[in-house]
């Protein structure tokens, strides 16, 4: 059996969205690329995971509170308001940019968004903070309800 050696100026590892998604952006350019994927199909690994899930970005700063818990001697606001690191600002990026994309692809997106239920003033004054932390860095369709609706 004779083999037939290809070249390729790109070569992208894993099929998963990520890699779906470069490829797609690339197959905009007269270039060479190939998408390398170890799986028998496309999207087996972390995408699979994902159960169609696109992470909502108000879910950064609330993994901030159950890490804050124990974690830091800095005040609660302070720890909040402390920059997006690199994961958040890259997941944030992709949550938009897969919103832009998904068009395209024929993709119905159905933004149901996240309950968080606070049982007190206390609870209620961080999601107010929360809220306005996210709108600072670009979250916006916060909605804080109350009893009063």
């Amino acid at each position: 059996m004779t083999r037939k050696r290809m070249e390729h100026q790109v070569a992208i590892i894993g099929g998963g969205m990520t890699g779906a998604a470069i490829a797609r952006e690339l197959s905009k350019y007269k270039l060479n690329a190939c998408l390398i994927e170890k799986e028998p199909a496309l999207g087996w690994g972390v995408t699979k995971g994902s159960q169609g899930l696109v992470h909502g970005g108000i879910a950064y700063l609330s993994s901030r509170i159950v890490k804050y818990h124990g974690h830091s001697n800095a005040g609660l606001t302070s720890f909040l308001r402390q920059g997006l690191n690199l994961k958040d600002r890259m997941g944030f990026a992709g949550r938009e940019m897969f919103f832009q994309l998904a068009p395209y692809l024929d993709a119905k997106l159905i933004q149901h968004g996240r309950l968080m239920l606070g049982v007190d003033q206390g609870e209620m004054k961080r999601y107010r903070l929360m809220k306005q932390i996210a709108e600072e860095n670009g979250i916006e369709g916060i909605e804080i309800l109350d009893r009063a609706g």
